[in-house]
């Protein structure tokens, strides 16, 4: 049953009155350069939303975190400042406004009906004995499971960063190949998920302290490649789970203070002018427009540009390839020459790979598309922009498209966190965990990589390794304990 509180209630109003006299005077006076007021109203309710229980609703404030910096935050910037320098018809940035507005409508439409839907009790959390036998097996076994492949991840990712280093940022994109063998590089690959197995039978935060050290060196390392959006949503992931256990599973001592969340709040600002600084090494001293602000402001500056991938795609739309679905990118490149691409015989004749011009014509990879289109030069000499979940939606589906793509991340964002509230599975708040470290980075990404990217075996495999070391480890002990009631 849909039930809403008071506060709630009064929040909805309060911003929904707002809402409704801006837009209806943009309606009435057609001021529609004012429309970005709007999707700002409503990012304002999901923020006031989340922080009003800030430890229950951390995953809609991470994701609104990511929304801001990677996709409003630019919008706002230029409509305000003209950052970009970019002058794209009227009827385009009508668009932009209208989607990032339909987008955070759906999300938190999605997310509050979940929210607010009352289910049958459950037993709580605290009565779950995380110290049993099983979690203990499932903690042991992927803790060392993450341990064995961490190397080979790591191993994997110095090579890239080796590359960069000897040959520049730009000709990874263009020339790379790496050096590890396939079959070491699959396993390697498998060390994320094993680390969010690990997490997810709720460890002590001491027995957690260097598999977590571990990951965050990984993410600092990532840096090397020159791509920092790994290691930013990575440490928000991190972050969000530390929060969390302040709810699930809590300790004597909370995983993160009230004193640690304001030493954050100082730290992040400063975090931020390193990443602009990063940057501006990486691309020679060269970061566009950006340059002319502090470094601070030039970050949100540079991390907004995500916003023109939308605006680019409409203004080249007639390009589009119509037989590809942008928002399906990494399940249609798992199906190409699979076993059931063969045993149905599709047409995935549709290019993937490095960047060239079939790539950007005829690919599915919507990245591709806008780089080659807004500048050829550059996307051929390796640099160009990221994707963006919502243009794939719209491209594919609509605004319809956009409405319920966005409604079931709000549910996703939601359901995920209640599931590993109300119930002790592992395997589900693993998968939770990957989920949403993969719905992070879809403001610049693909929409389907959290579904996409589970198919590979690098990521599933891990779930089906572990379960099945942990039952047979599990009856090993049985029939050790039987042995020794027998010998007594």
């Amino acid at each position: 049953m849909f039930k809403i509180d008071k506060k709630t209630f009064n929040y909805i109003l309060y911003f929904g009155v707002a809402f409704g006299v801006c837009g209806s005077y943009i309606l009435l006076t057609e001021s529609y350069s004012l429309l970005i007021i709007l999707p700002c109203i409503i990012f304002c309710l999901g923020m006031k939303y989340a922080l009003r229980d800030f430890y229950n609703n951390i995953f809609l404030f991470s994701f609104l975190v990511c929304f801001f910096t990677f996709l409003l935050g630019g919008q706002v910037l230029n409509k305000i400042m003209h950052v970009y320098g970019y002058d794209f018809p009227e009827k385009i940035e009508i668009h932009t406004d209208f989607v990032l507005l339909i987008s955070l409508v759906g999300l938190l439409l999605g997310y509050i009906l979940v929210d607010k839907t009352k289910t049958k009790k459950k037993k709580t959390v605290n009565l779950i004995d995380y110290d049993s036998g099983y979690y203990k097996n499932v903690r042991k076994i992927s803790k060392y499971y993450f341990y064995a492949t961490y190397f080979l991840w790591i191993l994997i990712l110095l090579d890239i960063v080796l590359y960069v280093v000897q040959y520049g940022y730009i000709n990874y994109y263009l020339s790379y190949s790496s050096r590890i063998p396939a079959v070491m590089r699959e396993i390697g690959y498998m060390a994320p998920a094993a680390l969010f197995i690990y997490l997810a039978t709720m460890p002590k935060k001491k027995e957690a302290k260097i598999p977590i050290i571990m990951y965050s060196i990984y993410l600092l390392l990532s840096l090397g490649t020159g791509r920092r959006i790994y290691f930013m949503t990575g440490l928000l992931v991190i972050f969000a789970y530390m929060m969390l256990r302040n709810v699930i599973h809590p300790e004597a001592k909370p995983w993160i203070s009230k004193k640690n969340i304001i030493r954050i709040c100082i730290v992040v600002p400063f975090l931020l002018i390193l990443m602009y600084l990063f940057e501006y090494i990486r691309s020679e001293n060269y970061v566009g427009t950006a340059s002319q602000y502090s470094p601070l402001f030039g970050f949100f500056v540079r991390q907004g540009t995500s916003i023109n991938v939308i605006k680019y795609t409409e203004l080249f739309e007639l390009r589009l390839n119509p037989d590809a679905y942008y928002s399906l990118y990494n399940t249609l490149r798992w199906l190409q020459d699979s076993w059931i691409d063969k045993l149905l015989n599709l047409d995935m004749s549709f290019a993937f790979g490095r960047q060239s011009p079939e790539t950007a014509t005829t690919g599915t990879y919507l990245a591709d598309f806008v780089s080659y289109n807004a500048n050829s030069n550059i996307y051929l000499d390796g640099m160009g922009y990221g994707s963006c979940y919502i243009e794939e939606l719209y491209v594919d589906f609509g605004y319809i498209g956009v409405f319920l793509g966005n409604m079931l991340y709000g549910i996703l964002l939601c359901r995920l966190l209640k599931n590993s509230m109300r119930k002790g599975n592992i395997w589900l708040m693993a998968v939770g965990l990957f989920i949403i470290d993969a719905i992070f980075k879809a403001p610049r990404a693909t929409y389907d990589s959290f579904f996409g990217q589970f198919l590979y075996f690098n990521s599933w495999g891990p779930f089906l390794v572990v379960f099945l070391f942990v039952n047979l480890y599990s009856r090993h002990g049985i029939r050790s304990n039987k042995s020794n009631c027998v010998n007594v």
